[in-house]
């Protein structure tokens, strides 16, 4: 060890502890004492104020108090940019507050400072380290970096098994972990209790989300209604959308460590932590309808669908409709027409494909209220074994629930080989690095599977069937039947054919989860003023629409497949040479 007499120059103070709880404790006082006492045992040796070497409540058992952002990092970087002099002396309570990495990491940072020619002086035990010491010396830092990490890696491993004990008993309903808890609760005698009006709240959110409301619509009527907010804040779509995702309402809690920095999750959740709002079948039937509006929501912001309401507030009841011809996708598209005679003004809306007005493809539109409602009638009548898929949902749930279970009990056996101390743990944290990506990925096919319970397909046919005579008139009734049908109908190709003051359209509708399909020939005749004759005065003939079965109509027709260019190009040349008056009869 050198003398007192060989420390001279400029000495950097370097000061850091992990937690909170140390700030509150005596850790600050006593680093900053044994510096003060080192220096006043050394006046050859004069402390930089200049630069701030403060990491205080970060650890240094993952070595990110090494990163950019905190005070060693910016000191070693400063080293190796020629800012800190050789000869300059870094002072610390011992090595430990360098590093407690394992041995390797924490030898690297040492001799990457003595390299440089900064002397490291540990206070408590004193001791110099510097380049040149030989074996003896080296041999003492791998000590004490060595006692550092074995000291922060049994903490680490008490700390998360009394943790792990904690949420044990939590499971079993034997205490409660935290006293954080989702801002709807508050804990009180050891449990946690709903506050006033919140469980109500919740399962109106949620009700409003399963009958095809967005998150927008439901703040602004949580708004309207001056429903009191969790946290006293105001209602907001953002807010109503994380908690449409939120599985604590349904009573889980989700633990979380820390892990190279970064908050993630810590084994599988525990269910009956806290008091349900709802129960998890209202939960996973409301996450189906959040996925069929997700994925409409997506098309919009891509451009690839105008969006499902109109500017005041009316909603379409089939989004994914496409021209046969062309693929691309119809909009709804508002018009305004003049009679001739009353001069009053119609708004009306039509189908009409993207396409035109933007490369001249020719314009093919039909009446919107027309085509909705024919279709929604022969829907109305299907019968719903032939165009849903069997039902293997819960056997489907069963068979992945046992995977489930399977892996976080893999995930469980090495979690305790790793806390018994086991030979291998680099190769035990990467299978449980595996295994745990296995289990997300298993979980998310298991929820998708019990939002297919929750939400039956027999089931929502039937709300289609109950509302259907009311979507002209119920805009509550609107919204539901769009919900039913954005998780139901895959999508809708259309082949229009206009013919003089008529409208021919072959619908095709393709059932989401099989093969069915039903297809409808639809023919619409314009609105027209007769002229005055001698038989009679003029009068104005109403627009109407025939809609029947496509094989009805053509019985010699075949299959017709409007996702193949050449039946289209086929039944567009036959729609041509189609009558349409003979629809109409007589009137």
């Amino acid at each position: 060890m050198p003398s007192e007499v060989e420390l001279a120059g400029t000495a950097y103070s370097y000061i850091r502890f992990s937690s909170a709880e140390q700030e509150r404790g005596d850790s600050l006082r006593r680093q900053k004492m044994l510096r003060d006492d080192w220096l006043k045992r050394h006046p050859q040796v004069s402390l930089d104020t200049n630069l701030s070497l403060q990491d205080l409540g970060v650890s240094a058992f993952r070595g990110r108090h090494r990163g950019d952002k905190h005070a060693l990092g910016q000191f070693l970087d400063a080293v190796r940019r020629g800012r800190v002099e050789r000869g300059s002396i870094l002072l610390l309570e011992n090595l430990d507050r360098l590093s407690r990495e394992e041995e390797e990491e924490a030898l690297e940072v040492l001799l990457g400072l003595l390299r440089s020619g900064v002397v490291v002086v540990q206070l408590e035990p004193e001791t110099v380290f510097r380049k040149g010491d030989g074996m003896i010396g080296l041999f003492r830092a791998i000590m004490e970096l060595s006692r550092g990490h074995r000291e922060s890696k049994l903490k680490a491993v008490r700390v998360a098994s009394a943790w792990r004990e904690r949420q044990r008993l939590a499971a079993e309903g034997k205490g409660i972990v935290t006293t954080r808890c989702p801002a709807w609760l508050v804990a009180k005698g050891g449990k946690f209790e709903f506050k006033p009006g919140a469980k109500e709240t919740i399962r109106r959110i949620f009700a409003a989300s399963r009958a095809g409301h967005g998150s927008r619509s439901i703040a602004r009527d949580l708004l309207a209604d001056r429903v009191p907010h969790f946290c006293d804040g105001v209602w907001n779509h953002t807010y109503v959308r994380q908690l449409l995702v939120c599985r604590s309402v349904i009573g889980e809690m989700q633990p979380y460590r820390r892990a190279d920095g970064k908050r993630v999750k810590d084994g599988p959740p525990v269910a009956g932590y806290f008091p349900a709002a709802l129960t998890e079948s209202e939960w996973h039937a409301t996450q189906r309808g959040l996925a069929a509006r997700r994925n409409e929501a997506d098309e919009h912001k891509r451009g690839k669908s105008p969006g499902p309401r109109g500017h005041d507030g009316w909603v379409r009841l089939f989004n994914e409709v496409y021209d046969a011809p062309t693929g691309d996708k119809f909009m709804c598209v508002l018009r305004v027409s003049r009679d001739r005679h009353s001069r009053e003004q119609r708004r009306y809306r039509v189908l009409q494909q993207e396409g035109v007005g933007r490369w001249g493809a020719k314009a093919r539109s039909f009446p919107l209220a027309d085509f909705e409602g024919a279709v929604i009638r022969k829907l109305e009548e299907l019968d719903p074994a032939d165009v849903l898929p069997p039902s293997r949902e819960g056997s489907r749930v069963t068979e992945l629930a046992g995977a489930v279970a399977k892996t976080e009990g893999l995930i469980a056996e090495l979690q305790a080989a790793l806390e018994a101390g086991t030979e291998r743990p680099r190769a035990a944290l990467d299978a449980m690095g595996n295994l745990e990506k296995k289990l997300a990925a298993q979980t998310a096919e298991l929820r998708a599977a019990q939002r297919e319970v929750a939400s039956p397909a027999h089931e929502e046919w039937g709300t289609l069937k109950g509302l259907a005579k009311l979507v002209e008139t119920d805009h509550e009734a609107r919204v539901r039947v769009r919900a039913v049908l954005a998780r139901r109908v895959d999508r809708v190709d259309c082949l229009v054919v206009p013919k003089a003051d008529y409208r021919l359209m072959v619908a095709q509708v393709a059932f989401r989860d099989t093969a069915a399909a039903r297809r409808y020939l639809l023919v619409h005749r314009i609105a027209r003023w007769r002229k005055e004759t001698k038989d009679g005065p003029s009068e104005r003939r109403p627009a109407k629409t025939v809609c029947v079965d496509f094989a009805e109509a053509f019985e010699a027709g075949g299959v017709v497949d409007l996702r193949n260019p050449a039946d289209v190009a086929e039944w567009e040349r036959l729609l041509a040479r189609v009558d349409p008056a003979k629809f109409f009869g007589a009137s």
